[in-house]
């Protein structure tokens, strides 16, 4: 509504009323004790996620005089938190994930648990599935159909400290630290595969979804807003143009099984992007539509047109630009896929 709901650390819940965004105030003010880390505001309550304080359960249905409904202590470190229907899903850092039934505000109840294995930082729910960030334990897919008998359904190492997630159709997007922003394909829960990887340059500890546009705190190095869909890739809105075409060098190189192919458009055109083996045959095409001006990656995961794995060996990507202005530009480089 008009309000903001901020987790605000040692200083507890602030709620700020944003109804002019010009001049935001805050209206009221709850100090949960230990240090706030995430909320989650659904109806008249405020769910907080209170660091080793547990879940705080704040009715806010006055915002000037917030008061606390409901307390559950959840064992760990509370650092994130999503209610969907009766249950809030809480994040609970090596505690794994806690599931409490809060249909009765006042007296909260754990439901089911799940040892992650990790440090869960993050959480979200969508359909039966909580997809969970989980610190150097990557991305934990938990079947919550039973909310009395988690069970974990798929796993994806993300290869260096998963810290959030986010779920939008058939794909999460994974704050993955220093390793930038990680998109997981997971249409079949049981075997999630990287659908893209950008590395942001600094430390990505949050992200939130919206279309096809991903927003993320990349710690030092600021706000990152990327462009992703499964026809081309990941863009970079930098809202700055190239001055140049440009293929860049695939990274890692060499690489097993899976690698990212950049490229820089200065205006746009049609844009065809295939692999091709050191005989000339042609391996899969990764792109093949209209594309505006901008820098864009492809991730490739060392797979043919039919979706088999190939052999190790030299392969060659190659790039074909032609754009509204008639120009058609080619470069190509080689890569080495072992295994």
């Amino acid at each position: 509504g008009s309000y903001a709901y901020v987790a605000d650390g040692g200083d507890g819940l602030r709620i700020i009323d944003v109804s002019d965004p010009a001049n935001p105030h805050e209206t009221g003010c709850f100090d949960t004790v230990s240090y706030v880390r995430d909320v989650c505001v659904s109806g008249n309550y405020a769910y907080v996620a209170d660091g080793g304080d547990g879940l705080r359960i704040i009715d806010v249905s006055d915002p000037a005089n917030p008061q606390e409904k409901g307390y559950f202590d959840t064992g760990g470190n509370a650092y994130d938190v999503y209610i969907s229907g009766n249950y809030a899903y809480v994040a609970d850092g090596k505690g794994g994930l806690r599931i409490i039934d809060v249909n009765d505000p006042e007296n909260p109840q754990e439901t089911g648990y799940f040892d992650t294995g990790g440090s869960s930082y993050g959480l979200y729910v969508s359909g039966n599935y909580v997809y969970v960030a989980d610190g150097v334990g990557g991305l934990r897919i938990i079947d919550i159909s039973n909310p009395s008998n988690p069970e974990e359904t798929g796993y994806f190492n993300t290869e260096i400290f998963a810290y959030d997630v986010y779920a939008s159709e058939n794909y999460v997007y994974v704050a993955d630290g220093k390793d930038g922003l990680r998109i997981i394909d997971v249409s079949d829960p049981e075997n999630p595969q990287e659908a893209g990887y950008f590395d942001t340059g600094g430390s990505s500890y949050g992200l939130y979804v919206s279309g096809d546009y991903v927003y993320v705190a990349d710690g030092s190095a600021g706000l990152y807003i990327l462009e992703f869909n499964n026809a081309t890739g990941i863009r970079k809105n930098n809202f700055t143009i190239p001055e140049q075409f440009e293929l860049l060098q695939n990274f890692p190189n060499p690489f097993n099984p899976n690698t990212a192919i950049c490229y820089a458009l200065p205006e746009a055109g049609r844009v065809t992007l295939t692999i091709y083996n050191t005989l000339g045959k042609r391996i899969r095409t990764l792109v093949q539509t209209s594309q505006p001006a901008g820098q864009y990656q492809i991730q490739w995961d060392g797979r043919d047109a039919l979706g088999n794995s190939i052999a190790s060996g030299v392969y060659v990507y190659k790039l074909t630009v032609r754009t509204a202005s008639g120009e058609h530009s080619v470069k190509a480089k080689k890569m080495m896929l072992v295994k």
